[in-house]
């Protein structure tokens, strides 16, 4: 096995987990306050992860351009969500969604 099938298997067992863990934080977003929050940044990091693929470099697929605005939110949606889980006082708003 070469080592472009190891990364591709590699970075596509790490789009599954992402992925994985994005749905329960949705399942469990009523009980967990900033589950939602977690759920958008893991999204995020999905789509990163396959956007940064070396093959990845074609936006004329379908959901190249799409997959790539929504990987562009990786460091807002980090920020967003590490201040939902270490500030006590967190509430959602729209000053903190612009960012």
């Amino acid at each position: 096995m070469s080592n472009v099938y190891r990364r591709s298997t590699l970075r596509g067992s790490a789009v599954a987990i992402l992925l994985l863990l994005a749905v329960f934080y949705l399942r469990d977003a009523r009980s967990l306050p900033s589950g939602r929050n977690r759920a958008l940044f893991l999204l995020s990091a999905a789509a990163y992860t396959v956007c940064s693929a070396p093959d990845f470099a074609r936006n004329d697929l379908p959901f190249g351009f799409p997959l790539l605005i929504v990987s562009l939110g990786v460091p807002a949606l980090l920020w967003i969500s590490a201040a939902a889980v270490f500030d006590d006082n967190f509430e959602p708003s729209r000053r903190r969604g612009i960012a």
